[in-house]
């Protein structure tokens, strides 16, 4: 059973990601459409940036401010990027950077209070059910998103969508105020450098940075996909919301399965593998409609494990919450420095090679990086069982 802190914040979160997944998309479909991949892999880089930035000044944020103070802030910085959109058109894209600034620095806002709230309200033994939840309520408070988000663009234009979000950060930003707060983190750089890691540690840290190679460059370079081989935003955000179901429901199951199954991370990383090469190799809504099953079916299991491990693995430092916050930076760190290297290569790629054929040899180099994470989680839950 979860706690009513635990339920809170699957609350907040379904909220947080319906909001998020009835625009996010359509807003890279919108950059790519006046700024072409270089524009759109400027602002992600700009993004992750800024992201980093606030995750690192968390820890000296949290010293005088809350958790919740953090999360309201960081709604508000989005209702206002989405504002901007909205009053200014076309126009706000002269100031591409500002926005990618604006959107990392209330991502990271946002990332930043609320891992530190998961982290204290979870608990070790129930952590792979916690997030077995948290993939059913984040896939599917987000499965009907894209879908109704495609047809606000389809039959109405990509404004009225925008302000509809807006309206809907805003609100949220008076709904955090139930949030519970936590605050009086004890932090400086000196952490970072200072103090041990265990080899445990140092495998969390490798998986945060296969990760952010992943990730990064894949979640811009699919929806383009996505947007260029479907072409109607209706179709594309039905095919985002079915493939948000077969996570949702994976999700139910996922916290059963790992307990179960021998050896699932290993399994469910090479089912991760093929989909990404069937979505390179086959760019087609055939192609499209295989990856959304696979990857439907492996991610889930893949993000419930790396979730639990690095709360579980963090445990094993005895040190209180807010003397322990460094751990939380400096995954944040792998993370984040990973996610910026992909887009920084994107970006050179892009200026100096024929984009489409950029895209797809990435996609299918980084395609061996979920069965790499497999192999690192299935080592990991071994040594955690021990």
């Amino acid at each position: 059973m979860l706690t009513s802190g635990e339920k809170t914040l699957l609350r907040i979160q379904g909220i947080s990601f319906f909001a998020s997944s009835l625009a996010g998309i359509f807003v890279q479909f919108y950059v790519f459409a006046h700024l072409n991949f270089t524009g759109l892999v400027l602002y992600n880089f700009v993004l992750f940036v800024f992201l980093l930035i606030l995750y690192i000044a968390s820890g000296y944020l949290l010293k005088h401010f809350t958790t919740k103070d953090l999360i309201m802030t960081s709604l508000i910085l989005t209702t206002a990027s989405y504002v901007i959109l909205l009053i200014f058109k076309e126009n706000a894209l002269n100031y591409i950077v500002f926005l990618g600034m604006l959107s990392g620095a209330s991502t990271g806002l946002f990332w930043s209070g609320y891992n530190l709230s998961q982290y204290i309200l979870t608990h070790a033994h129930s952590r792979d059910h916690f997030f077995g939840r948290f993939q059913v309520v984040m896939n599917g408070s987000s499965a009907i998103a894209p879908l109704l988000g495609g047809l606000i663009v389809t039959f109405f234009g990509y404004y009225v969508l925008f302000g509809i979000v807006a309206c809907f950060n805003l609100y949220l930003s008076f709904i955090a105020k139930n949030l519970p707060e936590h605050s009086e983190i004890e932090f400086s750089m000196n952490h970072l450098v200072t103090h041990v890691r265990s080899k445990k540690w140092k495998d969390v840290l490798v998986q945060n940075v296969i990760i952010g190679l992943y990730d990064g460059g894949f979640s811009v370079l699919s929806g383009i996909i996505f947007f260029l081989v479907l072409q109607d935003p209706s179709v594309v955000g039905f095919f985002r919301s079915l493939i948000f179901l077969i996570s949702a429901l994976t999700g139910m199951l996922a916290g059963k399965l790992i307990a179960r199954v021998p050896h699932i991370s290993i399994l469910v990383g090479i089912v991760a593998t093929i989909s990404i090469v069937v979505f390179a190799l086959y760019q087609s809504p055939l192609g499209i409609a295989i990856f959304g099953l696979l990857s439907g079916i492996s991610f889930p299991i893949l993000n419930v494990q790396l979730s639990s491990i690095v709360l579980n693995t963090s445990d094993e430092n005895s040190e209180s919450w807010k003397t322990k916050y460094h751990l939380f930076i400096e995954r944040d760190i792998a993370l984040g420095v990973a996610r910026i290297a992909s887009m920084f290569i994107l970006l050179i790629l892009f200026t100096h090679f024929e984009k489409s054929a950029v895209a797809t040899g990435w996609i299918l180099v980084i395609s061996i990086l979920p069965l790499a994470l497999g192999l690192l989680l299935n080592k990991k839950t071994l040594s955690l069982s021990e």
